[in-house]
């Protein structure tokens, strides 16, 4: 299936003060064409598709208006050669000579427009907020759930944060919280266990146990360690 943006430069053209049935003619043939403005048929063929009664047309032929040279078109400036003429005659149907030119114009529309989506979303992960980064090496703490906006998640963090206090060390660590979101304890031991790896894994990194950069780490890893002894 064919798609041909229509400009709306038409209305002001010179074409739109041809007769009605001129018009529709060129439209039809706009809708038709293919990737390089052809549009093939019999000239009763696309008249019988335009709706176009050949019997009631008046004394300007659509087919001689569109393929005459127009002194008033603006493409007289770019393609002089072309003396305004719209379309031309080809073997089996017909082209339409600035389609091509229009197209390529579509074209841009569309990469300034991807190119525009494209900055907005890199605007918006940009400045998204660090507590909505989620990171397979991050406490678990830090993460927000993908499944709710972000400040629906950070209100419902604030209206639990004093229920979570009153539950001692599962409220301290932040471990234990999520015990109650994971039924089958062999799962979540295997998800601490995994979270551990991941922080050694950063933690090899280190020089020395001395660089203070990984103080946070041990800790993290410590507070695992509390938790599994606890399950």
């Amino acid at each position: 299936m064919s798609y041909s943006k229509l400009f709306s430069s038409l209305v002001h053209s010179s074409l739109w003060t041809e007769q009605d049935h001129v018009r529709i003619l060129f439209i039809t043939l706009l809708a038709i064409a293919d990737r390089e403005g052809y549009c093939y048929g019999s000239r009763r063929g696309l008249e019988r598709l335009a709706m176009i009664d050949p019997d009631h047309i008046d004394d300007r032929d659509p087919w001689s208006a569109l393929m005459s040279p127009d002194p008033d078109s603006s493409d007289l400036l770019r393609n002089p050669e072309n003396e305004g003429r719209r379309i031309e005659e080809v073997p089996g149907g017909f082209r339409i000579i600035n389609f091509v030119y229009y197209r390529s114009l579509r074209n841009e529309d569309d990469r300034r427009e991807q190119n525009r989506e494209a900055q907005r979303r890199h605007r918006a992960k940009v400045n998204q907020p660090p507590s909505a980064k989620v990171s397979p090496d991050q406490p678990w703490s830090a993460e927000v759930s993908q499944h709710k906006p972000i400040s629906e998640a950070e209100a419902e963090k604030k209206k639990t944060a004093p229920a979570r206090a009153r539950e001692g060390t599962a409220g301290r660590n932040g471990y234990l919280d999520w015990k109650s979101k994971i039924r089958n304890k062999s799962a979540y031991i295997n998800a601490l266990n995994r979270k551990k790896a991941g922080l050694m894994r950063q933690l090899d990194k280190f020089e020395t146990e001395s660089d203070p950069k990984s103080k946070p780490l041990r800790i993290e890893i410590a507070r695992i360690n509390d938790t599994l002894k606890q399950l």
